[in-house]
């Protein structure tokens, strides 16, 4: 599996599973490998004790400790198995299921509603056989069809159709639910959402998930004496980026307030660099080293020290 289709089949543990497990294959201190492994494969023995949990992971019974894995958990209270999406938020999902399977079903039958045939007398068993064909036939959807009721027949309806049933504005308040469940603006799957939604659907629906996997990484990757120098993190300068006119002022304004040079821009934008160290000051501006405690006056060219400056005394 390469990078995308690693995580990705993690990330699909981790709403829909009890979470995304990794292998982690060693060799002394040394990384060698991550194995995905599939969550139905995985299951755990946990301790009793509330305040100093422990378990172990099972992989077709065999036992492995749990810091040969890397887990990333949703919603977890006991650092083993996480609460997939669909168990904490069964109804809502159920109900756009079944939604879609009554819409599968009407357009199997054509749209015909369902009913039943009042009859003022007894029919005989070969009409109501011929009735019940030329009924399957109407219903088949895959021919043109009609049934002719006679001698008294009626037909009377047993169901709404889909429009008295307003399954298109349930069907899209329902996608509207289950966007929720992901954090996620609805506007972002149309392809409507602004800069602003967008950047609120990263921070609300994705950064949590990136602080999980940070955490877990940090937690299985680094030996106890490296955590206090070395950590995970995810880049997502590039994702949070504007277009390009912001971008463009931003970098003037940093460029201008003295805090960003040419070079580092260029370099966030994935240019080479020019070589520019220096960066503009104005002449009126007066420089204060806080180690040496000197000032430099660019306009004059002078350099005084804090101290000498306070030991003048002022002119009678």
């Amino acid at each position: 599996m390469d990078a995308v289709q690693f995580w990705r089949a993690i990330i699909t543990d981790y709403f829909l599973g009890k979470g995304g497990y990794a292998y982690i294959n060693k060799h002394l201190n040394n990384v060698i490998s991550l194995h995905y492994v599939d969550e139905t494969y995985i299951s755990t023995i946990k301790n009793t004790d509330p305040i100093f949990k422990s378990h172990k992971i099972l992989v077709n019974g065999k036992e492995y400790w749990p810091f040969e894995f890397i887990k990333i958990l949703r919603n977890t209270k006991d650092g083993a198995e996480g609460v997939s999406i669909i168990e904490e938020h069964n109804l809502i999902l159920s109900v756009a299921y079944n939604s879609l399977v009554f819409e599968e079903t009407l357009v199997k039958k054509g749209g015909n509603k369902k009913g039943f045939i009042k009859s003022p007398k007894k029919l005989s068993e070969e009409a109501m056989n011929k009735l019940k064909e030329a009924w399957r036939r109407l219903y088949s959807n895959n021919s043109e069809n009609v049934v002719i009721l006679n001698e008294g027949l009626e037909f009377q309806e047993a169901s709404n159709t889909s429009v008295e049933m307003q399954l298109n504005e349930n069907k899209e308040t329902n996608s509207a639910e289950i966007c929720k469940l992901f954090n996620i603006p609805e506007n972002i799957i149309r392809g409507t959402a602004s800069a602003k939604e967008y950047t609120n659907a990263f921070k609300m629906g994705v950064m949590p998930i990136l602080k999980t996997i940070e955490c877990a990484l940090n937690r299985e990757l680094l030996l106890e004496r490296e955590k206090s120098s070395f950590y995970f993190a995810f880049d997502t300068k590039e994702l949070l980026k504007g277009d390009i006119k912001e971008r463009f002022e931003a970098y003037k304004i940093a460029i201008e307030a003295n805090f960003m040079s040419v070079d580092e821009v260029r370099y966030m934008e994935d240019l080479p660099a020019l070589g520019i160290d220096w960066i503009k000051l104005g002449l009126d501006s007066v420089l204060y080293n806080p180690k040496t405690k000197e000032i430099y006056t660019p306009n004059t060219d002078k350099t005084n020290s804090i101290s000498d400056t306070k030991n003048k005394k002022p002119p009678i």
